[in-house]
């Protein structure tokens, strides 16, 4: 029986002798009652946790219940890092929604919590608010406790020292890049000793043997009488003939000595031939008086006489028979270079003053 019908009935038995008649206030307070009751009725709350007592930092499951018509609006409180009275939240386990009895739900939120506390935790009441026929309905769950007990400490004993960090084993999962990456690593290496020392060698070349060389003053012999032969100085082409007979001599001494007199003046030429130990004097005066006289025909227009045209030609064909090396052709097939060539000849006699080739005088 509601408590609003149960005013309304007392006062109608007569038994209330002061209040013979209900009045409109308590009229509406018995109307207020009866639909708080039925309200009440519509909508439950429960709370409570897994286990009552725990060992301080233990886990333990905190529900929190509720039923109600399917489609009310209800005012939850939501809970992220703790919950009223110091519980602390380590996990939202996640929300269950149940039909029951055909239009009502069961709402339950599941919460893993723990607490460091040695003493009793009380959870407060939680409310839930909705409005009802123009009413605003507040609910609230009856408080709920959480013992929590320290650990057990046994006195009998000695104090004992801190344990050793625990040392996990070793499992294939931690291990396994590291040994790819050697096997990485050696492959490397192996490839690099593989370029760096198997790669194919180079085939030895064998040495060509060369052609024998002429001798320099067989070339130097056949420029002098290609250039008589061409009477140059005669036509009137004395620079022509002079700077032929220059180049001769120059590419001479450059075949015999090693001196590079084309690329010389005379000058230089000259003391380089002194510096290859060349130190026959007449020899020397007679090479001299050449290349100057060639010079002087070459840039300074000097013009020589006839007879000086001709001397100055068999003069040359006397300094290369007197300094021509002794040549055998066997020799020169094994090493590739004219035997004799430590020492210059400078004994030769001169030739005939005709200057024909082959016809110099030991």
């Amino acid at each position: 029986m509601s408590p609003g019908l149960f005013i309304y009935r007392r006062l109608n038995s007569g038994r209330l002798p002061l209040m013979r008649k209900p009045s409109l206030f308590m009229v509406s307070m018995m109307m207020i009652l009866s639909m708080l009751r039925s309200s009440g009725q519509e909508v439950s709350l429960h709370a409570s946790f897994s286990r009552d007592t725990i060992l301080i930092g233990d886990q333990v499951e905190f529900q929190f219940k509720l039923q109600q018509p399917a489609g009310l609006s209800l005012s939850v409180p939501e809970f992220k890092d703790s919950l009223p009275g110091g519980v602390e939240i380590l996990k939202t386990l996640g929300i269950d929604t149940i039909p029951v009895d055909g239009n009502r739900l069961e709402i339950t939120r599941r919460y893993l919590v723990t607490s460091f506390d040695t003493t009793e935790v009380t959870v407060p009441p939680l409310e839930v608010a909705y409005d009802k026929d123009s009413l605003h309905v507040r609910l609230a769950t009856s408080p709920v406790a959480l013992y929590v007990k320290p650990m057990p400490v046994d006195t009998a004993k000695t104090i004992a020292d801190i344990k050793a960090p625990y040392k996990a084993p070793l499992t294939l999962a931690e291990v396994l890049p590291f040994l790819i990456g050697l096997l990485i690593l050696l492959a490397i290496a192996w490839a690099v000793y593989r370029y760096l020392f198997n790669r194919k060698k180079p085939e030895e070349t064998k040495p060509v043997k060369q052609k024998p060389r002429e001798p320099a003053h067989v070339i130097a012999l056949r420029g002098l009488n290609k250039l008589r032969d061409e009477k140059l100085w005669q036509k009137g082409e004395l620079k022509v003939f002079y700077t032929r007979l220059s180049d001769i001599l120059r590419t001479y001494l450059d075949h015999r000595y090693e001196v590079m007199a084309m690329e010389m003046t005379t000058s230089e030429s000259l003391n380089a031939l002194k510096s290859k130990g060349f130190n026959d004097k007449r020899l020397f005066e007679t090479l001299r008086d050449i290349l100057r006289t060639a010079d002087l025909v070459k840039f300074a227009k000097y013009k020589p006489l006839p007879d000086k045209n001709e001397s100055v030609l068999l003069d040359a064909v006397v300094f290369v028979n007197g300094t021509r090396e002794a040549w055998n052709k066997e020799a020169s097939d094994e090493t590739g270079k004219p035997e004799g060539t430590e020492k210059p000849e400078t004994a030769l006699a001169e030739p005939e003053l005709k200057g024909e080739e082959g016809t110099d005088h030991e």
